[in-house]
Protein backbone atom coordinates (compact mmCIF):
# COMPACT_ATOMS: atom_id res chain seq x y z
CA UNK A 1 0.00 0.00 0.00
CA UNK A 2 1.36 3.27 -0.68
CA UNK A 3 1.97 6.25 1.46
CA UNK A 4 -1.14 8.18 -0.77
CA UNK A 5 -3.05 4.77 -0.27
CA UNK A 6 -2.61 4.43 3.49
CA UNK A 7 -3.97 8.26 3.89
CA UNK A 8 -6.86 7.97 2.30
CA UNK A 9 -7.94 4.65 4.37
CA UNK A 10 -7.01 6.31 7.51
CA UNK A 11 -9.29 9.74 6.33
CA UNK A 12 -12.49 7.44 5.41
CA UNK A 13 -15.41 8.80 4.10
CA UNK A 14 -15.88 11.58 6.72
CA UNK A 15 -13.52 13.80 4.74
CA UNK A 16 -14.71 16.50 2.22
CA UNK A 17 -13.19 19.18 -0.45
CA UNK A 18 -14.52 22.45 -0.20
CA UNK A 19 -14.35 25.26 -2.82
CA UNK A 20 -12.39 27.97 -0.75
CA UNK A 21 -15.19 30.32 -1.32
CA UNK A 22 -17.28 28.25 0.44
CA UNK A 23 -15.67 27.83 3.19
CA UNK A 24 -14.69 31.39 3.84
CA UNK A 25 -18.70 32.45 3.45
CA UNK A 26 -19.28 29.45 6.78
CA UNK A 27 -16.28 30.55 8.31
CA UNK A 28 -14.13 27.75 7.67
CA UNK A 29 -10.67 29.25 6.98
CA UNK A 30 -8.55 26.99 7.29
CA UNK A 31 -7.53 24.65 3.98
CA UNK A 32 -4.22 22.88 3.56
CA UNK A 33 -2.03 25.42 1.89
CA UNK A 34 -0.19 22.54 -0.60
CA UNK A 35 -3.74 21.89 -2.77
CA UNK A 36 -3.01 23.88 -5.46
CA UNK A 37 -6.75 23.87 -6.21
CA UNK A 38 -8.94 26.38 -4.93
CA UNK A 39 -10.69 24.30 -2.01
CA UNK A 40 -9.54 23.28 1.23
CA UNK A 41 -9.84 19.41 2.84
CA UNK A 42 -12.74 19.07 5.88
CA UNK A 43 -13.84 16.60 8.03
CA UNK A 44 -17.65 15.96 8.68
CA UNK A 45 -18.39 16.02 12.40
CA UNK A 46 -20.36 13.57 12.91
CA UNK A 47 -18.94 10.71 10.28
CA UNK A 48 -15.38 11.83 12.31
CA UNK A 49 -17.58 10.78 15.49
CA UNK A 50 -18.13 7.70 14.23
CA UNK A 51 -14.12 7.06 12.87
CA UNK A 52 -13.11 7.64 16.74
CA UNK A 53 -15.71 5.25 18.04
CA UNK A 54 -14.32 2.86 15.28
CA UNK A 55 -10.70 3.60 16.48
CA UNK A 56 -11.67 3.20 20.30
CA UNK A 57 -13.77 -0.10 19.49
CA UNK A 58 -10.86 -1.79 17.96
CA UNK A 59 -7.83 -0.31 20.30
CA UNK A 60 -10.49 -1.98 23.61
CA UNK A 61 -10.76 -5.09 21.34
CA UNK A 62 -7.02 -5.65 20.66
CA UNK A 63 -6.12 -4.72 23.95
CA UNK A 64 -8.57 -7.56 25.29
CA UNK A 65 -6.79 -9.85 23.01
CA UNK A 66 -3.95 -9.00 23.75
CA UNK A 67 -2.64 -7.90 20.52
CA UNK A 68 -0.92 -4.87 19.92
CA UNK A 69 -3.03 -1.94 19.34
CA UNK A 70 -3.46 -0.72 15.92
CA UNK A 71 -4.19 3.11 16.53
CA UNK A 72 -1.20 5.36 17.51
CA UNK A 73 -1.47 6.77 21.66
CA UNK A 74 -1.95 10.28 20.26
CA UNK A 75 -4.75 9.12 18.04
CA UNK A 76 -6.71 7.49 20.45
CA UNK A 77 -6.31 10.60 22.87
CA UNK A 78 -7.34 12.35 19.75
CA UNK A 79 -10.80 10.35 19.55
CA UNK A 80 -11.32 10.36 22.96
CA UNK A 81 -10.84 14.16 23.33
CA UNK A 82 -13.08 14.83 20.29
CA UNK A 83 -15.84 12.61 21.35
CA UNK A 84 -15.76 14.70 25.02
CA UNK A 85 -15.64 17.96 23.26
CA UNK A 86 -18.59 16.84 21.13
CA UNK A 87 -21.09 15.31 24.05
CA UNK A 88 -19.63 18.42 26.30
CA UNK A 89 -20.58 20.97 23.69
CA UNK A 90 -23.72 19.22 22.24
CA UNK A 91 -25.45 17.23 25.07
CA UNK A 92 -28.56 16.31 24.91
CA UNK A 93 -30.26 16.40 28.07
CA UNK A 94 -33.65 14.09 27.57
CA UNK A 95 -34.43 11.62 30.41
CA UNK A 96 -33.30 8.01 29.40
CA UNK A 97 -34.79 5.06 31.36
CA UNK A 98 -31.95 2.80 33.53
CA UNK A 99 -33.70 -0.13 32.69
CA UNK A 100 -32.39 -2.19 29.66
CA UNK A 101 -34.85 -2.58 27.16
CA UNK A 102 -35.14 -6.14 25.08
CA UNK A 103 -32.65 -7.48 23.10
CA UNK A 104 -31.11 -3.99 23.50
CA UNK A 105 -33.47 -2.35 21.25
CA UNK A 106 -34.61 1.29 22.03
CA UNK A 107 -31.34 2.73 23.33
Amino acid sequence: MSNNDTLQHEMGPHVVALDDEWAIEHYLVFRFPWDPEARGIYFLKALHGLHCLKVLRRAFNDYERGDEIGSSAGHVHHCLDALRQDMMCNADDSPMPMNDFPNNIGH
